[in-house]
């Protein structure tokens, strides 16, 4: 009997994407009931997508958005949380537009 080996699935490189929101952003990418942050994880059910507080953050009033994915989720999760944040960012007015901060790695 001839064993073929099994075939190796193309495995995405694990990559954590952190973004520093203010509190009411933070809360558009929840969502009401949680609704927005559940169709998020839908998008790929293998990523891990939380919004949290830290202890690490000095300013009380922001929270981390943390995306842990492959790099071949980062368009579909990106192309729909991008609109949440978008949206958050609309409610401040111009003069006092906060400053959002990225972080990558990977």
């Amino acid at each position: 009997d001839d064993v073929k080996p099994e075939k190796r699935t193309k495995v995405s490189q694990p990559l954590l994407i952190r973004c520093l929101v203010p509190n009411k952003i933070a809360g558009g990418v929840i969502g009401k009931g949680g609704e927005n942050i559940k169709n998020l994880r839908q998008i790929s059910p293998m990523a891990s997508i939380e919004v949290k507080s830290t202890p690490d953050c000095p300013n009380p009033e922001e929270r981390v958005i943390q995306v842990d994915c492959g790099h071949d989720d980062i368009e579909p999760i990106f192309s729909q949380l991008i609109p949440l944040i978008d949206e958050g960012l609309s409610q401040f007015n111009n003069s006092n537009e906060p400053e959002l901060c990225v972080l990558f790695s990977g």
